[in-house]
């Protein structure tokens, strides 16, 4: 039972925050989107000749001078801007963004949700390191001079900690906004935003395709996760019933 004088916003995920039903519903799209896309590159794989491995191959060949295979395609500002893009997934970044995103939300009193996004990213950092020392895999020989790497290709940590952090960014955000088209917004963005980072480390040379889908679908289905159990205590029937007729009056 949730005691009278306990905040709806104490918790990460309450039925009494107007929003908190459509951030449960776009976090599962979102990693069912991510599961499609990936089921759908290892069909193509198994359709192919040679395997997953040759449309990879394929993929970073067009994207890279025929001539010199670390050249990606296009002027040289687009690969800077790829380069400027591409460090907002990065560790370094992504641990800077999460310590000041955790500093706000504890200093507006948000401290369940500062709590789980930096035990989230916390996670997802170490699942991520595990899988690349475990799989292994060798990067791509079309990897841009600009870029430095130093750890094996599988799965993408860019995109796989990309996709965690931003989405349950606006996932906190959204919980509170009474508006369904700004919080649909706010989910779009860190969904584009994720997108763009895993497309640049194909671009960079730095990942197979395949390590990027993976990423994403890792990295949401870490945010799903991470939200699911950090809900709140299920409140008492008549406070639940209260929440949902509160929620149906408020606009749309």
């Amino acid at each position: 039972m949730i005691p009278d004088d306990t905040r709806p916003s104490d918790f990460v995920d309450n039925p009494r925050l107007p929003g908190c039903a459509l951030v449960r519903r776009s976090l599962v799209i979102a990693t069912l989107i991510s599961t499609a896309m990936l089921a759908g590159w290892l069909v193509v794989g198994l359709l192919t000749p040679g395997g997953l491995a040759v449309i990879d191959h394929r993929v970073l060949a067009m994207l890279h001078n025929i001539y010199d295979p670390n050249d990606p395609i296009g002027p040289d500002w687009l690969e800077s801007a790829m380069r400027d893009i591409t460090s907002l997934g990065s560790n370094v970044v992504v641990i800077m963004i999460t310590a000041a995103a955790a500093a706000i939300l504890v200093m507006i009193n948000r401290k369940g949700p500062a709590i789980m996004l930096t035990l989230s990213i916390i996670a997802t950092i170490i699942l991520n390191a595990v899988l690349k020392s475990a799989i292994d895999r060798a990067r791509p020989d079309f990897l841009a001079p600009s870029i430095a790497v130093e750890s094996s290709s599988f799965p993408s940590s860019h995109a796989m900690l990309s996709a965690a952090l931003y989405l349950l960014l606006a996932a906190i955000a959204a919980r509170e906004i009474t508006d369904k088209r700004l919080a649909t917004s706010l989910f779009l963005a860190a969904a584009g935003l994720t997108f763009v980072i895993g497309a640049t480390r194909v671009y960079l040379g730095a990942h197979w395709p395949s390590d990027v889908l993976a990423g994403w679908l890792l990295g949401t289905a870490a945010a799903l996760a991470s939200w699911k159990l950090a809900r709140s205590p299920t409140p008492p029937e008549p406070e639940r019933r209260a929440s949902l007729h509160q929620n149906d009056d408020l606009p749309a």
